[in-house]
């Protein structure tokens, strides 16, 4: 218990660290990880690695705490609450910090549920759900602490969330200090535990007992179990089925997985259950014609055939909300939950593909979306600047489109083209060292549709395979060489 609590502090060091950074909070780099690295010290000091220490064991620890084990968590204590004081100094109050974090990533408790979302990310959303609390193991239900919730769902209750649980991991290691028993540090069972490596030398009892441990394993009763923990990032589960055979377990970890729960209606736009009743609008993919027709009729990487020529259907995820939003120039909820059944999966699933990555629009857009980036090399050069003379050549502001649905206009963080700022794309094409002059005159082009030949509307050639030769599709590599059917495509 408490070096799963001490776990959870080194855990939200890293994300605080690692986030902050992303964030533009440069520093936290440093003083996350100075902070993180006095708790893998004591790591190290305890089981002999910083991390993937293999400590926590059948019936108990791989080893004794060190001799000074109480000093060292003391100072710990002592060195955490003044530097968390300067987290929420440098972030928590920071008007930029919280510009970036505060009504970002919203999520609601119906979504996160939906989701199968547990941990911090859950509690962001006001849900009070850890396993401490509500399924109390190991002595958790003999010490005090306090769940830690949000109220918005948001990236700043995400951050706040979890430097407040470092606080409150502390408060349950300073309890542990005065509670912690004398006594053996592992069960003695001999059918559980390894003989000490001195015994084995002296003992043939010893020497059986460790040859069976480390060839056959431990016997455990018949039946089915599952326990669940709550970790740093959320529930860990375990779940065995053992049987009456000489390695009679098999058993299976990880994080609670989020196919196991229903899409709700706010989350992704479908009902709870992924089959839509006989009387609900559906959505008619490009690629319905192409069910009935031969093989050698349905071109490739399109629908069902796409599906059938990778090696898991889950493969084909991206490429078919790829072709969702070629046919209707963004992903609608119809489109995602149909894809969700043709490769069978739960809408919910296909919305976090969906969200995850910025190409793909769950909102009808216009027929052009003009991306200015507004990255720390481009508004050194310029960028704010060309974003407000967009917004006012437009007459819309950033996120929104025009009325005659010509134009969608977006500030993105990045399009990686920092070397050539100012810069924009219009349908993901670049158009670097850009003036004011000649984004009107871009602008103009395209209005009057005289650019629709390098531009095509959105959505119409979203993927990387624009002018690329047909015989780039004939299975052979460039020297000639056939292509495996499981290798690069």
């Amino acid at each position: 218990m408490l070096m799963c609590e001490l776990n959870r502090i080194s855990s939200h060091f890293l994300f605080l660290a690692t986030n902050g950074m992303d964030l533009g909070a440069i520093s936290m780099i440093l003083y996350g990880w100075r902070e993180r690295d006095l708790v893998l010290q004591f790591f190290e000091k305890t089981s002999g690695l910083r991390m993937n220490h293999n400590y926590i064991r059948p019936g108990g620890v791989a080893a004794d705490l060190p001799d000074g084990w109480r000093d060292d968590l003391a100072h710990l204590l002592d060195a955490f609450p003044s530097r968390l004081e300067e987290y929420d100094n440098l972030m928590t109050g920071q008007p930029i910090w919280q510009g970036r974090t505060q009504g970002v990533g919203v999520i609601t408790p119906e979504e996160a549920l939906a989701l199968g979302a547990t941990g911090p990310i859950l509690r962001s959303t006001g849900t009070p759900w850890d396993l401490r609390k509500d399924t109390p193991y190991l002595a958790y239900d003999q010490v005090e602490f306090d769940v830690v919730v949000g109220s918005y769902g948001d990236v700043f209750d995400r951050y706040a969330i979890r430097l407040n649980e470092i606080r409150e991991s502390m408060r349950i290691v300073a309890q542990i200090l005065d509670l912690m028993p004398a006594g053996d540090y592992r069960v003695q069972d001999k059918k559980v535990t390894p003989p000490p490596r001195a015994r084995i030398d002296e003992s043939m009892e010893a020497l059986i007992h460790h040859f069976k441990i480390f060839t056959e394993g431990f016997r455990v009763p018949e039946g089915e179990v599952y326990v669940a923990v709550e970790s740093p990032r959320g529930s860990w589960a375990a779940t065995s089925s053992p049987t009456a055979a000489p390695s009679p377990t098999a058993c299976t970890s990880g994080a609670r997985p989020s196919s196991t729960c229903r899409p709700c209606p706010t989350c992704c736009g479908a009902a709870s259950s992924p089959t839509q009743s006989p009387s609900s609008p559906r959505w008619t993919p490009s690629w319905a014609r192409w069910t009935d027709e031969p093989p050698e009729r349905r071109q490739r990487g399109s629908g069902p055939h796409h599906r059938r020529a990778l090696p898991r259907s889950r493969s084909a995820l991206i490429p078919l909300l790829h072709v969702a939003q070629e046919q209707d120039g963004w992903v609608s909820p119809e489109a995602m939950s149909h894809i969700a059944e043709l490769l069978d999966l739960t809408s919910a699933e296909v919305l976090g593909t969906a969200s995850f990555y910025g190409m793909f629009k769950r909102e009808p857009v216009g027929r052009y979306v003009v991306s200015v980036c507004t990255n720390i090399s481009c508004l050194l050069v310029g960028g704010e600047e060309l974003l407000e003379h967009c917004e006012e050549r437009l007459g819309v502001k950033a996120g929104a489109t025009t009325a005659d649905g010509v134009f969608t206009l977006e500030d993105v963080e990045c399009i990686a083209a920092c070397t050539d700022a100012p810069c924009l794309q219009v349908n993901y094409r670049y158009f670097l060292n850009v003036t004011h002059d000649e984004v009107d005159g871009l602008l103009d082009d395209l209005a009057a549709g005289r650019r629709d030949d390098d531009i095509p509307p959105h959505g119409t050639l979203t993927r990387v395979r624009q002018q690329v030769p047909a015989e780039r599709w004939s299975g052979h590599g460039a020297e000639g060489l056939p292509v495996s059917p499981g290798g690069p495509r």
